[in-house]
């Protein structure tokens, strides 16, 4: 009887007239005492928790594709309140294709060197939640820390077989093509309505690229997480026919597309991510270093140089006249002043990072209840300060970046172990772009707030998820 029960939860889809009565009432007492956005909210957040447990596959597969375009719906107060629920997504597929098999004793076991780490991270994300002067601002920065980390587990439940991973390459790939093609629309047409970045030298104000993810350096980061697989297909996969044209034209548009990010930051990280491929590849194959890496990166440093607008640009890094680092450098002595000892050790809460730059953040429960996105977004905003492992060490310490250090760096051993010493090449150029992508975000790190970047984070995260369980997908 109780099995029977069980097998039956799986087919939950099916009661959706039921459901649908339930879930109709609950909005409805929403929108009569709250707002009628929170009323379509949670209508729209139940029927997404429903279709995404009967079609997981797919629900996942919708997810990946379409997460870069939600931050477009931010451009009105009404289609903003659409994009929380992707979190009903996750949360459902979650529950779907990782809890449910634990309970049913169906998943099968594959090895997660990094699972003790995420239980570190996660206990201490509570406590520093717990110590924060204001809780609910806390618990959205926890929100932020905690929400993606199931992408891991979903996308190691999500690969099973050789087909799920040319699926899951083909809507990566296609979601990358089309923001790409977006943005070289944008740069051609749409300069006008680029955001721009002020050139000392010549007083000239620069239109810096971010298709649809609202800021260049989002976009950046958002392309730090593919570009690296791209370059591994074009090494180890796609050796003839059409697709390494693609792969090729598509690396070359993504380059572009760096490139007009106009990110010091940015730049930078793909440097030192294609120095880090460069090395993993004088590891083991040097041939290709020399032919494919070395000139890669010698003609991308020689163009960038040549180019004197460019040139001028990347001289500002080490100017401290030049306004956006006289900014930085102000956070960083602001924060650091008024650091004790005990908060160096254990951080000053979740979100505290506000009272040291002097920012007034209003935010209440109510906001979060009425689904008030801009509300809780712009109190989020105010605890930038490009510079995420400053910011982890403000609200979390000593203690916290051990943490996230520990994390980080078993990551970056798992990239390395599989692109040496993998079970088939699929597992070597996972591991590969899992490896370039992580030393490059942690570079980026020093530069932005990329911990909570989205959608850096659901993406990386995933990518970790499928670069662990690539190796066990069998030849054929």
């Amino acid at each position: 009887m109780a099995q029977a029960i069980r097998k039956k939860i799986i087919n939950i889809g099916g009661l959706a007239e039921i459901v649908s009565v339930g879930v109709g009432a609950i909005a409805l007492f929403s929108a009569m005492f709250f707002s009628a956005q929170a009323g379509l909210f949670i209508l729209g957040g139940a029927w997404a928790v429903v279709l995404s447990w009967k079609y997981p596959k797919q629900a996942f597969w919708i997810l990946l594709f379409f997460v870069p375009f939600l931050p477009l719906l931010k451009i009105t107060q009404t289609l903003s309140a659409i994009t929380p629920l992707k979190d009903f997504i996750i949360v459902a597929l979650f529950a779907r294709v990782v809890i449910y098999p634990i309970y049913l004793k169906q998943d099968p076991y594959r090895r997660n060197n990094i699972l003790l780490p995420i239980i570190f991270l996660c206990v201490y994300s509570v406590f520093a939640t717990l110590r924060a002067d204001s809780l609910v601002l806390g618990v959205l920065r926890l929100r932020d820390i905690l929400l993606y980390i199931p992408m891991l587990w979903i996308g190691r439940a999500m690969i099973v077989s050789r087909k799920d991973i040319n699926d899951f390459l083909k809507i990566i790939f296609g979601s990358v093509g089309l923001v790409l093609l977006l943005a070289l629309a944008q740069f051609i047409l749409f300069k006008d309505g680029m955001i721009l970045r002020f050139d000392p030298t010549d007083g000239s104000w620069i239109p810096r690229a971010s298709s649809v993810l609202a800021h260049p350096n989002i976009m950046g980061s958002y392309l730090l997480c593919f570009l690296p697989l791209l370059f591994s297909f074009e090494i180890f996969r796609f050796k003839n026919g059409w697709k390494p044209k693609v792969v090729s034209v598509m690396g070359l548009l993504g380059l572009m597309a760096v490139y007009a990010t106009y990110s010091r930051g940015v730049w930078i990280a793909f440097v030192v991510a294609g120095l880090a491929v460069g090395f993993l590849l004088v590891y083991q194959k040097r041939q290709l270093f020399f032919k494919v890496v070395l000139p890669l990166i010698l003609v991308v440093v020689v163009s960038l140089l040549a180019i004197p607008r460019t040139r001028n640009l990347l001289q500002t890094i080490v100017d401290p006249t030049y306004a956006s680092n006289q900014e930085r450098i102000g956070i960083i002595t602001s924060l650091v002043s008024e650091m004790s000892n005990t908060d160096a050790l254990f951080g000053r809460g979740l979100g505290d990072i506000f009272t040291s730059t002097g920012r007034n953040i209003d935010i209440s429960i109510s906001d979060i209840a009425e689904n008030n996105v801009q509300s809780v977004q712009t109190a989020k905003a105010r605890t930038f300060v490009d510079n995420a492992v400053l910011k982890t060490w403000i609200e979390t310490g000593l203690a916290g970046l051990l943490i996230v250090g520990w994390l980080v760096w078993n990551i970056v051993k798992k990239g390395w172990t599989s692109f040496v010493s993998g079970r088939n090449a699929d597992e070597k150029y996972f591991g590969l772009a899992l490896f370039a992508t992580t030393v490059g975000l942690l570079v980026l790190s020093f530069f932005l707030d990329i911990p909570e970047t989205f959608p850096v984070a659901l993406y990386w995260w995933t990518l970790v998820g499928v670069a662990q369980v690539v190796g066990y997908v069998k030849e054929g």
